[in-house]
C-alpha cells in the first residue's frame, strides 16, 4: 500500500512518528517487511540509495497446525518443534497428527512465548492412540530415548502411541532440565519386551533440583513391558 505524506522535513532532520497502517501477517511464517519513500517535500530525490528500510520479520506461532506426511503443514515431528524453536509461539498452539508411524527421535527444549503458561499440544487428528505411533531405536546410552523433553515447559500429549525400537537402550519418554507443567494423557507407551535395567524403562524424569518436573502429569496412559513404568533419577 502507498501512504501520502504531507509536509516537508529538513535535510538529515525527521518527521514526527506515524502509522502506515497495519497487514495481517501469517503465524509462523518469514515477512520480508519493505519500506521506502520518494519525492522528498514534493521534490526529485537526488540521493534515494538512502531511502529504503527493509526487514524479515518472524511471526510466532499461534493455532492449529498438522502433521503429516502429505498435505500437512508439517511432515514430521523434528520440523515441527524444528519451527517451534525458530518462530516461538504467541498463544495455545495445537498440532493434529496424522495416522502413521513416525519414525524419529524428538527432542523439545525451552520454546519462547509471549505469555507464561501458553501451550503447546501434540495430539492424534482421529482421537485414537493406536493411529499414531512416534518410535526410535537408540543405540548409545547419551541418545536413549523416544522422547525427550528438555527444560521445556506447558508441552502436552494426548491419544499417541510412544515406543522404542531398541534393546539394550530402550527408555522412551525423559523428562529433564526442570522442565515443567508437562502432561501426558491418554496415552500408550510401549518398552522393550526383555527389560532387565533402569535403561530400559518407559518413563525417564531427571531429578535436578527439588523443583523438577513441577505440575507434570501422566494421566490415564496405558504402559507396557519396560523395566519401570515410571521412574525418578538423577
Amino acid at each position: 500500500p502507498t501512504y501520502n505524506w504531507t509536509g516537508s522535513v529538513f535535510p538529515a532532520a525527521s518527521s514526527p512518528l506515524f502509522s502506515l497502517g497495519s497487514i495481517p501477517l501469517q503465524y509462523g511464517l518469514n515477512h520480508n517487511i519493505k519500506v521506502w519513500s520518494k519525492n522528498p517535500n514534493g521534490n526529485i530525490d537526488s540521493f534515494p540509495a538512502n531511502d529504503t528500510m527493509q526487514i524479515i520479520y518472524h511471526s510466532r506461532m499461534n493455532g492449529i497446525f498438522s502433521i503429516g506426511p502429505a498435505n500437512s503443514d508439517f511432515p514430521s515431528f523434528k520440523s515441527a518443534v524444528d519451527s517451534l524453536k525458530f518462530f516461538g509461539i504467541d498463544g495455545r498452539v495445537i498440532f493434529n497428527v496424522a495416522s502413521g508411524i513416525y519414525n524419529e527421535q524428538v527432542t523439545i527444549p525451552p520454546i519462547t512465548s509471549s505469555i507464561l503458561g501458553d501451550s503447546i499440544i501434540f495430539q492424534s487428528a482421529s482421537s485414537d492412540s493406536n493411529d499414531v505411533v512416534l518410535t526410535y531405536s537408540p543405540i548409545s546410552k547419551t541418545n536413549n530415548f523416544t522422547v525427550k523433553l528438555d527444560g521445556c515447559d506447558y508441552i502436552t500429549f494426548k491419544k499417541m502411541t510412544f515406543s522404542t525400537g531398541g534393546n539394550t537402550y530402550s527408555r522412551v519418554i525423559v523428562v529433564k532440565n526442570d522442565a515443567d507443567n508437562i502432561r501426558f494423557r491418554n496415552n500408550k507407551v510401549l518398552g522393550y519386551v526383555n527389560a532387565d535395567s533402569v535403561e530400559q524403562e518407559l518413563v525417564y524424569l531427571f531429578c535436578q533440583t527439588n523443583l523438577s518436573y513441577h505440575n507434570t502429569i501422566f494421566s490415564n496412559n496405558y504402559f507396557v513391558k519396560g523395566f519401570n513404568a515410571i521412574r525418578n533419577g538423577d
